[in-house]
């Protein structure tokens, strides 16, 4: 006779409920309100989605998830060019601002591309 029973928690499915949104003073840190999901390009080109939105910019000055994954724009990837300073807009607009002795207008890079996936019991 058994004397021990291991469990495993298989819940399936998808958490859609929003997370607690706080300022962090972090240009590159963003947070959806409302329903919505930023959508990224997985390793083998395919989309999906998240809600973490503490973003980051590659060597390459492409701008990604925390864990490498690029994120989609509305046109293709967001690239941004060295030495500005980028804002995100409450729309996903993203833009940038040249750094230096004397600033130039904004220049609008590219738009984070939100999606309402359906959500799923």
């Amino acid at each position: 006779m058994a004397t021990r029973a291991y469990v495993v928690d298989a819940t399936v499915g998808t958490d859609f409920s929003a997370g607690p949104i706080q300022q962090t003073g972090r240009d590159l840190d963003v947070a959806v309100q409302g329903s919505g999901w930023i959508a990224v390009q997985t390793a083998d080109g395919g989309e999906a989605y998240t809600r973490q939105g503490n973003l980051k910019l590659s060597e390459n000055g492409v701008l990604q998830t925390q864990s490498g994954l690029n994120i989609a724009g509305e046109s293709g990837t967001i690239s941004v060019p060295p030495d500005v300073t980028v804002t995100v807009a409450k729309d996903g607009t993203v833009s940038v601002i040249a750094n230096g002795i004397k600033p130039g207008d904004s220049t609008i890079v590219g738009r984070i591309k939100l999606v309402n996936p359906p959500e799923m019991p």
